[in-house]
């Protein structure tokens, strides 16, 4: 598969729907359409090429002022409504700062660990983000590649029952955003995150106590700290 920008090079967003895809394809691609004012998308076919998406993306991301980092994002369990639709803004905030970013599903863990191979094997810092579940599939992501130093690792809310507490040693760098006003006051929220060797990885918790924010919208009190991070 090639990823082509448009003619105004426009940066492109690759959302990978992985087992989670219908008969259409397993990779959505988004593009700005200048004549309609929005973006528009368009099931890729079937088969997963890793490392020409990697390529096709770091080379527009340079031709956009960037290209010298490599986001992967996970969308929350289900990956749809607000939430799901707020990890796509803000992933296509990236883009608009050159760089490249690729939203994946829970279940997806090992397409991400791929795609970072890829990157990292370019020689661009490699970043995960993720909110909810997504939180867990990131930090698996990071288990999965351990010859892959991630420069930066945010985690949003991580939701899971073991594990994602637990954050690997190839991981420099861990902002983590949690809040606790959830359902039945327990379910859903994240919580502090231990590093497995402090003297690789600096873990930066953040308890954002404010009857405001919940686990739906935690993303958008914490989206410009995660831009600053990312955007050199």
């Amino acid at each position: 598969m090639q990823i082509v920008p448009d003619e105004k090079g426009t940066p492109t967003l690759v959302v990978i729907a992985g087992e989670k895809a219908d008969q259409r394809g397993s990779t959505y691609v988004l593009q700005y359409n200048p004549d309609l004012g929005k973006a528009v998308g368009a099931w890729m076919p079937n088969q997963l090429e890793i490392n020409p998406i990697v390529g096709a993306l770091i080379a527009e991301g340079k031709q956009n002022g960037g290209g010298k980092n490599f986001n992967i994002g996970y969308k929350g369990g289900f990956g749809t409504g607000g939430s799901g639709n707020a990890i796509k803004d803000f992933a296509r905030q990236l883009l608009a700062a050159g760089q490249p970013t690729v939203i994946l599903s829970k279940g997806d863990e090992a397409i991400g660990a791929d795609l970072a191979e890829a990157a990292y094997a370019r020689g661009v810092k490699v970043n995960l983000f993720g909110h909810s579940l997504g939180g867990a599939s990131a930090v698996a992501t990071a288990r999965l590649a351990p010859q892959v130093i991630f420069s930066n690792l945010v985690t949003l809310d991580a939701v899971c029952f073991t594990g994602c507490r637990s954050i690997p040693e190839n991981v420099r760098s861990n902002r983590n955003f949690y809040q606790d006003n959830s359902w039945f006051g327990w379910f859903p929220h994240g919580g502090r995150n231990e590093a497995e060797n402090p003297a690789s990885t600096v873990i930066k918790d953040r308890y954002l106590n404010d009857p405001d924010v919940t686990h739906f919208n935690i993303l958008g009190y914490s989206a410009d700290t995660i831009r600053n991070a990312f955007v050199p």
